[in-house]
């Protein structure tokens, strides 16, 4: 905007002395000049006491200002390197919790590093897990660090269910996907690659090249909710997901040998968690391992102002005291910050639920990425899975346990996607986990036995904490009591429902009490 109003300045300026400008030009050129002022004014303003001149009375003085702005520089900027490091110390404790791991563990999606771990089992307020779990599909997930080659994932026929393999770095970012929306149903193969990695593959595998040394895998895979046999084929197929390194995979084919992991990943620094500066501490060791790619770079030569550089020990003793404690601050602030996001995710609908057409891949939208790696891990990217959530009712009231509410989709309101997905309503407690409850029915939507539409093709879901007379079907348990969240969560969604925040407003009805 400067920039244009200074060229019309310019522009008007350079005009042939005698030239008559027309009332409209002179009008602009009234409004450039006058800009011009305000903004020299703001500048002024900001230069003035640089500019002024000072006595030596007034040294300490500038001392103390000067002291407090540094610190407050460094304030903000340990905000900024919580909110961009955080998901890299996540993804780092998920990759700590498998080394402990001498097999894949019987009831989590954990496994030693570069093997799958499964759940055998939907989500349930009895077994919480530690983010977000939807209850619509069953988890199987990976983490990743190479021994010098590619990984080859062998899968089995999925059939009609709904799959999807979801790639992300070390930072929480997608990079990819295989599944039923991209990939035929049938068995197949694909590579994740290293970063710098340029061998061959066998013709015509699909891959996926990793950003950093190490990432994760989360795999989602639905199971009937009519036949409860389906969990033991799922089972089955959940078996024949494989994970073989490239050389293996070429002498002796798919399963023939388990991958090995680096032995450089126990060489890990001995860091005191106690310690107030252990978080930049780890961050400084962890980019260094799992370094940022290029289009971070700005972001890292402003850390290196608060001494936190890839790769390198930090050392808060060469900060000065007022810095260290800037930095404290920050971390504290950035944890109230992310409290504050989880609830507010992207922004919120004229209906307000929360929209987010961002999804996963992040680029540069560092406190998205944080959040959803503190509520969700992994989040889809929108054309695999778009989720939405409240905790507002259509008067942006909290959603109490204590009262009743309906959530009534006209027959025009309810999602559009592509086969095989779907669409589903979850209700979540204040502390993110499924809310327990006397009929076990966790989420509701169009794969539930016996949901009744309306005679028009509406549906009409009911929230509230005791059995709605004549609407059990449709009925959704909250708590009894306190504030509740729900997640609307809508499966590879046509591109007809979610090109733009208007279209997507189209789709989301308001939570009615009654």
């Amino acid at each position: 905007m400067r920039i244009l109003i200074v060229t019309l300045v310019c522009f008007f300026m350079a005009l042939p002395q005698g030239y008559a400008l027309t009332a409209e030009q002179q009008a602009k050129m009234a409004q450039a000049k006058k800009a011009i002022g305000a903004i020299r004014g703001h500048v002024d303003s900001v230069t003035g006491d640089i500019k002024a001149s000072r006595t030596e009375a007034d040294l300490e003085e500038i001392r103390e200002e000067d002291a407090r702005a540094k610190a407050e520089w460094a304030y903000s900027t340990a905000i900024q390197a919580y909110t961009f490091a955080l998901p890299l110390l996540i993804v780092e404790r998920e990759r700590r919790i498998r080394m402990l791991l001498k097999k894949p563990h019987p009831l989590q999606p954990a496994a030693p590093i570069n093997q799958f771990g499964h759940l055998r089992r939907l989500a349930t307020a009895d077994h919480p897990l530690p983010y977000t779990p939807n209850n619509d599909t069953v988890y199987s997930g990976m983490a990743i660090d190479f021994d010098g080659e590619p990984l080859i994932i062998s899968y089995p026929d999925m059939g009609e269910r709904y799959w999807s393999f979801q790639v992300a770095n070390s930072y929480t970012a997608n990079l990819g996907y295989v599944g039923c929306l991209t990939d035929p149903p049938e068995a197949g193969e694909f590579a994740i690659l290293p970063p710098d990695w340029a061998g061959e593959l066998p013709k015509g595998m699909k891959s996926i090249r990793l950003t950093q040394q190490g990432g994760m895998i989360a795999v989602r895979i639905t199971v009937s909710k009519t036949d409860p046999a389906d969990m033991k084929r799922l089972h089955k197929l959940q078996n024949q997901i494989i994970t073989t390194a490239l050389s293996d995979y070429l002498a002796g084919g798919a399963g023939s040998k388990i991958p090995s992991w680096p032995t450089s990943l126990t060489k890990y620094p001995r860091i005191d968690k106690s310690d107030p500066f252990a978080f930049y501490k780890e961050a400084a060791y962890l980019m260094g391992k799992y370094p940022p790619t290029a289009q971070h770079n700005t972001m890292l030569k402003t850390f290196e102002t608060i001494g936190l550089v890839p790769g390198q020990p930090f050392d808060p003793q060469k900060l000065d005291p007022a810095m260290r404690d800037a930095l404290v601050r920050g971390i504290k602030a950035g944890a109230e910050i992310l409290r504050w996001k989880v609830k507010f995710r992207g922004h919120q609908s004229p209906t307000y639920w929360n929209v987010d057409l961002t999804g996963g891949s992040y680029n540069d939208k560092y406190l998205d990425r944080a959040e959803g790696a503190v509520q969700g891990l992994f989040v889809h990217d929108p054309e695999w899975g778009t989720y939405f959530h409240t905790y507002s009712d259509s008067e942006n009231r909290y959603l109490d346990g204590s009262k009743r509410y309906k959530l009534h989709f006209t027959k025009d309101q309810l999602p559009k996607v592509h086969k095989p997905g779907f669409w589903s309503v979850t209700m979540y407690g204040a502390n993110y986990q499924l809310v327990k409850n006397e009929i076990n029915r966790f989420s509701i939507g169009d794969r539930t036995p016996d949901i009744k539409y309306n005679a028009d093709g509406s549906v009409t879901l009911y929230l509230q904490s005791t059995p709605p007379a004549g609407h059990e079907s449709n009925w959704l348990p909250t708590p009894k009591s306190g504030i509740f969240r729900l997640n609307y969560r809508v499966y590879l969604p046509r591109e007809e429902m979610i090109k733009d925040n208007e279209t997507v407003y189209k789709y989301l009805t308001g939570v009615e009490r009654l």
